[in-house]
Parts: C-alpha cells; structure tokens; sequence
C-alpha cells in the first residue's frame, strides 16, 4: 500500500490563488500519485521534500507517495566514510566543502529548515534504513519514516545505519517489532532494493537528485521552486480543457 495523504487547502500564497483558490470543480480531482526518487542520506532531498510538503499542503487533493531508492553515492562503503571527504571528492568544482554547505544551508532557510552539516562527522550507509522504509510503505506510514530519518541525520546526526536508532523511530511512528524484525531479517527485503538500486545503476539517465514523477507522465528532476510544483500539480489534477484547468 503507498502512502495515502489527504492535504486541506490552508496558506496557499497570493501568488498561487489562481490555482488553488478557485471554485472546486464539479468533478472531484484526480489522486495525485508521486513517486520520489531520493536518498536517505541526501541533504538537497531532504530540503526538497520540505518544499514539497508545503506545497501539498495547500492542495484539494488526495495524495499517494511512494519512495524509491536512487543512490546518492553509489560507491559508498558499507561502514560510511568521513562526510566532508565525500562531499569533496564528488563536488569537485568546489575549492571546499565548506561552499557546499553554505549553498545547503542557505536552501534549507529558505524553506524554515536548519540542517547541522557542520557537525555531520560521518555518513552512514542507508541501506538498512532503506529496508525499513520498505516495511514502512506496507503500513502506510513511509513519508512520515522518510522525514523522521532526514530529520535524525541531518538535524541530530544520528548514525541512521544502526539499528537501534531505526527501531526507535519506526516505533515512535506506531510501527511493531515484528514488523522492524522483519526490515532487518527478511532477505527478500534485501533482494528487492539492491533490484531497484542495481536497476538505478544499469540505466542510462542523468543521476540528478532529486526527481519527482507525477501520475506516471510528468518528472522534475533536481530543486525546482515551488511555482514549478505548483503548476505541474495543477496540470496533473485539473488537465487543460476542464473547468478548472490552466495553459501549462
């Protein structure tokens, strides 16, 4: 079961009123279906679904998530490794990490978000936590596993790659032992992601971090602003030629 959500309409801008103001159509909208491709240990994915979640926030629509794993560090080692050695062995074009983060933090203010990079010694492994996330989406509870593990990394910098701090998340959400038991222990669990991730590897596409689709024809790839999710929301849920729908 993906995670099923119902936004109210509340504190859409001025800018946006047009859109998601208006008169409800006669016709209820479609579900808007959204599968994002993120990972658990990226900092820009963790500023974008912020993003993401105030402008669903402000939708008259149902909504389904459902994540998918697309690593951000494909040759990332098992035990992690020192996040600023990282950060600067794939950010190249940066003279130090330290541009990076400020680029980061900048983002993540601008969306009522504090991220503490600079005391992010290490970077875990998210493979475990990605097991679990797959449980999660069975009890509908995924999206809001996905922000407690952004939020643990990248605001408490717990080591998300142990078990320990998993399990005190997932029961915090409601979730039971057998189900934790089963993310840790069940090797089909196992198959599964390293399917999806081994997927991810084979193709061709740009790895752009992150990307959005939406009801299975349209994609966003990377951080788009919120006047681009909103208008791609509002072409997926009111296509043009319906009472309601705008030119996009």
């Amino acid at each position: 079961m993906k995670d099923s959500l119902s936004f109210p309409a509340a504190g859409a801008s001025e800018a946006h009123a047009s859109a998601f103001e208006r008169s409800l159509p006669q016709e209820a909208p479609r579900t808007l279906e959204l599968e994002f491709h993120t990972d658990l240990i990226c900092p820009w994915c963790y500023v974008f679904k912020r993003r993401l979640d105030q402008v669903l926030a402000s939708l008259y629509a149902p909504v389904q998530i459902l994540w998918n794993w697309q690593p951000l560090f494909p040759d990332l080692p098992a035990a992690g490794a020192p996040f600023s050695d990282w950060i600067r062995r794939h950010f190249k074009e940066y003279d130090n990490p330290q541009q990076v983060f400020n680029q980061l933090q900048l983002s993540a203010l601008r969306e009522d978000l504090s991220l503490n990079l600079l005391t992010l010694g290490h970077l875990p492994h998210p493979g475990a936590a990605w097991r679990l996330m797959l449980v999660a989406q069975e009890h509908g509870l995924q999206h809001a596993l996905g922000e407690m593990i952004y939020q643990a990394l990248f605001q408490e910098n717990m080591d998300i790659s142990r078990w320990e701090v998993l399990r005190s998340l997932a029961l915090c959400l409601g979730m039971d032992d057998e189900s934790i038991r089963m993310a840790r222990e069940d090797e089909r669990i196992a198959r599964i992601l390293d399917a999806q991730r081994q997927a991810w590897l084979a193709s061709d596409e740009e790895p752009v971090l992150p990307r959005l689709k939406i009801n299975r024809q349209w994609e966003i790839r990377g951080m788009v602003s919120r006047d681009t999710l909103f208008r791609q929301f509002d072409q997926a849920l009111f296509p043009v030629g319906t009472e309601t729908g705008l030119p996009c």
